[in-house]
């Protein structure tokens, strides 16, 4: 019975760890303190205006009065924009989004089939547990936006995380999954620019 309580205990843990987010930091913490001089690049402002001024002419029309109601709108909303998700040094590389496109929507087809396959099974060979894996994606959204992707796939989804680690639920426990998401992994990370 106690080490069922400490296992109860350290997915408390992993469970309040998964709240340490960037924006919850305070101003005075080292890496807020390192992020405070960088500030987004002007390609990345104007993108966003551009992009919240673009979604504005398609709501409200562009009557001269909409355009100028909608230059002030989108130029308060990039500023919120920026306040919320700073931009970073690296940027998303739209030319490898294809390549993790089809490898998602591959790996998802196969997987979606295995998991089929034993639901409908008469004896489903099935060995469910939890598998720890290591990832390379900084806390934060980076981190947040790969749990995402992972907890797409069929037979795995990331319930907690540990420091640089991702507890993961899955179906099998076999150590192929891990090696697995250390390739989906590597493929995010080529898409968010690392």
């Amino acid at each position: 019975m106690p080490d069922a309580l400490h296992s109860v205990d350290n997915c408390a843990e992993a469970r309040l760890e998964q709240f340490d987010h960037p924006v919850a930091r305070s101003a005075d913490s080292p890496s807020a303190a390192g992020d405070a001089g960088r500030g987004p690049a002007g390609s990345s402002v104007i993108l966003r205006w551009l992009g919240f001024f673009a979604a504005w002419n398609i709501v409200a029309g562009h009557a001269p009065a909409d355009l100028l109601a909608g230059a002030c709108t989108a130029a308060f909303s990039t500023a919120l924009s920026l306040r919320l998700w700073p931009g970073s040094r690296q940027g998303f590389r739209i030319t490898t989004l294809p390549r993790f496109a089809i490898r998602f929507l591959r790996q998802s087809a196969v997987a979606g089939m295995e998991t089929a396959r034993l639901a409908f099974a008469r004896h489903p060979e099935v060995t469910p547990g939890f598998l720890s894996v290591p990832t390379r994606c900084a806390p934060g959204m980076e981190r947040d936006g790969f749990r995402a992707v992972a907890s797409l796939q069929p037979g795995a989804m990331p319930v907690a995380t540990m420091g640089d680690t991702l507890l993961m639920h899955c179906l099998q426990q076999d150590p192929a999954i891990a090696a697995q998401l250390a390739e989906d992994e590597r493929a995010f990370l080529a898409v968010v620019g690392r």
